[in-house]
């Protein structure tokens, strides 16, 4: 009698395929994300609002690792208008990057290509990012950035300057070589200004009768009339008061000026508090001037326009580190905590010197001077570290 055929046993490959399919069809596979990969702009975010997808690339700006922030940069930049709210946060992102004043090696690692990112930023955000307009016509008159007046250009245009940029857009179509694509921007900028820059007519006369360069003749002749229709406007008729007087400041605290002069200026720009927000490029600039009666003047300046100056922050972090005064370093932190009064921008920028206990010390000052909590829990955690008092 045969015994029964045992069932033939299915090959062990055939029933792990079998196994996987029926697990696929309960369980959704993950898709895998490259860790490099880019932030998203928000539009990809099916999943966060709008604001949270901003937070987080907000966030992401003040993080020490350059390819972290012009990875945010970029998703702003898709998001155009949207990211009209990073626009303080880019401007102090450009400023970190940039200054290379006293004391920059506290700074973090300065890289072109987050500068680059901030300024096409700027561009894409459009006329919501007009805030940023004074830092990049300050870029224009750094010898150090003569290779990008095309790309800062190409952003005024779009964001926008009023004519406290008239002399700086002036000097660089003097400056630029007859047929160079930066002249011709130049020269098309002027015509854009708003209030009109009317003290361009002159040397917008004299390229327009140059028949020899036909393209910025054009040029010209279009910024001609389009100054010639604004200035007719009932509304730009005149200046403001404002804008005429952020002209004459302008010219008032220029480095070559009598120092009498320069004070009283300073002295004005803090009377007129957050409505002098424009100069804080130029007072930035005034950190480094090397007069202890101007340094002192320009700190107390930058507080009365208080939060409308953060943009100063990664300026002031690093005066306070080579600051061997203790009551100028003082000044340094109060004016700080009057600007960036919950530490967004100044604590991200002391991080790095918590890990040497002089420097240490130094950080200490302000994270004490701003006492918010998370000053104060930094502060706790640092001087366990070093056992500092």
């Amino acid at each position: 009698m045969k015994k029964a055929q045992k069932p033939l046993r299915p090959p062990m490959r055939s029933l792990y395929v079998h196994m996987l399919f029926c697990l696929s069809a309960c369980i959704p596979m993950a898709t895998a994300t490259p860790a490099n990969q880019q932030p998203l702009p928000h539009s990809a975010h099916s999943h966060l609002s709008n604001h949270q997808a901003l937070e987080q690339l907000v966030a992401q700006l003040h993080t020490s690792t350059a390819q972290k922030r012009i990875s945010a940069l970029k998703a702003l930049s898709a998001m155009g208008p949207a990211a009209a709210k990073a626009v303080p946060d880019i401007i102090a992102v450009l400023n970190d990057n940039r200054y290379l004043g006293a004391g920059a090696q506290f700074s973090r690692r300065i890289s072109p290509a987050v500068t680059d990112a901030a300024i096409e930023a700027f561009s894409k955000i459009g006329k919501d990012a007009a805030d940023a307009a004074p830092y990049l016509v300050q870029m224009l008159d750094d010898r150090n950035e003569l290779f990008r007046r095309q790309q800062i250009m190409d952003a005024l245009s779009n964001i926008g300057a009023d004519n406290t940029a008239t002399a700086t857009i002036m000097r660089v179509v003097c400056e630029e070589g007859k047929f160079t694509n930066t002249r011709l921007q130049a020269i098309k900028l002027l015509g854009q200004i708003r209030p009109p820059a009317v003290d361009s007519i002159d040397l917008l006369k004299e390229i327009a009768e140059d028949k020899n360069d036909q393209e910025a003749r054009k040029a010209a002749l279009q910024s001609l009339s389009s100054i010639s229709q604004a200035a007719q406007r009932a509304d730009y008729a005149k200046p403001t008061a404002d804008r005429a007087e952020q002209v004459t400041l302008t010219a008032k605290l220029a480095a070559g000026q009598d120092k009498s002069d320069r004070l009283a200026a300073l002295n004005k720009v803090s009377d007129l508090g957050a409505k002098a927000s424009p100069l804080v490029p130029k007072l930035i600039a005034m950190l480094d001037d090397g007069d202890s009666d101007i340094e002192s003047a320009d700190l107390d300046a930058l507080a009365n326009i208080g939060v409308s100056a953060a943009a100063a922050t990664p300026a002031l972090v690093a005066h306070l580190f080579v600051q061997k005064d203790d009551s100028r370093r003082a000044d340094i932190c109060h004016t700080i905590s009057v600007i960036d009064p919950q530490g967004k921008l100044s604590i991200p920028l002391v991080q790095p010197a918590l890990d040497d206990p002089f420097k240490a010390k130094i950080a200490l000052e302000l994270l004490d001077e701003l006492g918010t909590p998370s000053s104060s829990s930094v502060a706790e955690a640092t001087r366990k570290r070093w056992c500092l008092k």
